[in-house]
C-alpha cells in the first residue's frame, strides 16, 4: 500500500494514506493506532534493509583496507569510499521487494518522505482531539512532544553504523562518564555494540571516546568484559527503549 502511494502519486500521499486507513477501519476493523503502528514497523523494516547492506559493505571495505595496508598497496580510493559511504547509496530493487509488482528502485529519501507524511497525519489527528480546557491542552502538548521525538542524527559515521547506535552510545555515556569503573564500562560497551552498531576497530573506539567531546581516557579494551554480564541488563533496557522511540 505504501509503495503504491509513494510511487504512483507522491504529491497526494497524505490523502492516500488517510483514505486507506479509513478503508482498513471500515472493512477490517483495524483501529487508527494499529494502522499507523504497522506503517511504522514497515518503514523500520525497510530502513533496516538499507542499513544491513550498508553495514556489510562497510565491513567489507575495512577488510579490503587492511589487506591493502598489509600488502603496502595504495589505499586512497578505499579510504575515500569508506568516508562517503552511507545507507542512501544502496537503493532497494522494487522488483525483488514487490515480487515484480513494480520496477525500478526505492530510494532512502522515499522512506524519509513517507515518515514525514505519517508524522504530519499523527500530529493533525492529535490536534483534533484537543479540547478547550487547560488540562487537555497540557496533555496534548505533552503527547505532541512524544510524537515529535526522533533519534539524534549520527554525526560519527566512521564509528557508528546508524542513528540508533549513536543514540545508544550517548545514553550509555551519560550513565558511565562519572563512574569510577571507566575502563570496564567502556570495554563492555565496545563489545556489546560491536556486533550491531560499530564499524570501527578497538583502537578507533578508544581514540573516539578520548576525543574533545567525551574525554574518556582508557588504555585498552578489556577482553574480560566481552559477552553477557551484569551490565547487560541496563544496556538491553536502554536499547529497547530507543528501538521503541525509533519506530
Amino acid at each position: 500500500m505504501l509503495l503504491k502511494g509513494v510511487i504512483e502519486d507522491p504529491k497526494n500521499l497524505k490523502q492516500y494514506i488517510i483514505r486507506n486507513q479509513k478503508i482498513s477501519e471500515r472493512d477490517n476493523f483495524i483501529l487508527v493506532e494499529e494502522f499507523y503502528s504497522k506503517i511504522n514497523i514497515v518503514l523500520s523494516d525497510l530502513k533496516a534493509k538499507y542499513e544491513t547492506r550498508y553495514y556489510n559493505r562497510k565491513k567489507e571495505l575495512y577488510l579490503i583496507l587492511e589487506l591493502k595496508k598489509a600488502k603496502k598497496e595504495a589505499i586512497e580510493e578505499i579510504e575515500k569510499e569508506i568516508e562517503f559511504i552511507e545507507p542512501s547509496k544502496f537503493p532497494l530493487n522494487l522488483r525483488q521487494l514487490t515480487n515484480d509488482a513494480f520496477s525500478g528502485f526505492l530510494n532512502y529519501s522515499d522512506i524519509e518522505f513517507i515518515e514525514s507524511v505519517v508524522a504530519e497525519i499523527l500530529l493533525e489527528n492529535l490536534l483534533k482531539k484537543i479540547s478547550k480546557t487547560e488540562e487537555s491542552r497540557q496533555k496534548a502538548a505533552y503527547k505532541l512532544e512524544e510524537i515529535k521525538i526522533k533519534l539524534t542524527k549520527n554525526k560519527y559515521t566512521k564509528i557508528f553504523i546508524n542513528d540508533l547506535g549513536f543514540n545508544l552510545f550517548e545514553k550509555m555515556f551519560e550513565l558511565y562518564e562519572d563512574d569510577d569503573k571507566i575502563n570496564a564500562n567502556f570495554s563492555f560497551l565496545f563489545y556489546a555494540m560491536d556486533e550491531e552498531f560499530l564499524v570501527c576497530s578497538q583502537k578507533e573506539f578508544i581514540d573516539f571516546v578520548g576525543n574533545e567531546e567525551y574525554k574518556i581516557n582508557i588504555s585498552k579494551i578489556d577482553s574480560r568484559q566481552s559477552g553477557s554480564n551484569k551490565k547487560s541488563k541496563l544496556y538491553n533496557s536502554i536499547k529497547k527503549s530507543l528501538l521503541i522511540k525509533a519506530q
